[in-house]
């Protein structure tokens, strides 16, 4: 309560401060205060419109009502300002396996990539998308990528098996 007394009373002397604006959104967010959250996260945007945390944010509140359409559009306006926003590249790889919608996290994870080629994580990601995409060879050729800079990591040796035996069929 202590951090909501000094977002109020910033935005109070500066009401175009965005980030008390923000902040205030963060914590109706986290209160689960939907209507609250996008009113604040919208404000924060309109004066800040290349706040990729802001959209981001906006984005799990889309989620969390259940507009997966208008998560995803939030999520990638966050990664069209700032496309090493981890939080909404992982929020939007999450999201693309429940509405099987690959394409948008594709061109992200491989923007991402191109500025960072050996992030473990992000090129394991990238292998699942691609293996969701029907794209079996590109998932193996990704999923050699992480075993040539980790050969022992336990998840891309599991998966590149699964793959290995979808292909066969």
């Amino acid at each position: 309560d202590k951090a909501e007394a000094s977002f109020i009373k910033a935005k109070t002397h500066d009401p175009d401060n965005y980030k008390s604006w923000l902040g205030l959104g963060l914590l109706e967010l986290y209160r689960d205060n939907k209507k609250e959250a996008e009113l604040n996260l919208d404000r924060a945007i309109k004066i800040n419109p290349k706040s990729d945390k802001a959209y981001c944010a906006l984005g799990i509140v889309k989620s969390n009502a259940g507009n997966l359409r208008d998560a995803e559009a939030k999520y990638c306006q966050a990664l069209d300002i700032n496309i090493e926003n981890l939080t909404a590249i992982q929020l939007l790889i999450d999201l693309s396996y429940k509405t099987e919608r690959y394409d948008p996290v594709y061109k992200y994870l491989k923007g991402y990539l191109d500025i960072y080629p050996t992030n473990l994580n992000m090129l394991f990601a990238l292998a699942g998308i691609l293996f969701k995409m029907g794209k079996i060879d590109a998932s193996l050729q990704t999923l050699d990528d992480v075993l040539s800079l980790d050969p022992k990591h336990q998840y891309a040796l599991e998966f590149k098996n699964r793959v290995r035996s979808v292909s066969v069929n």
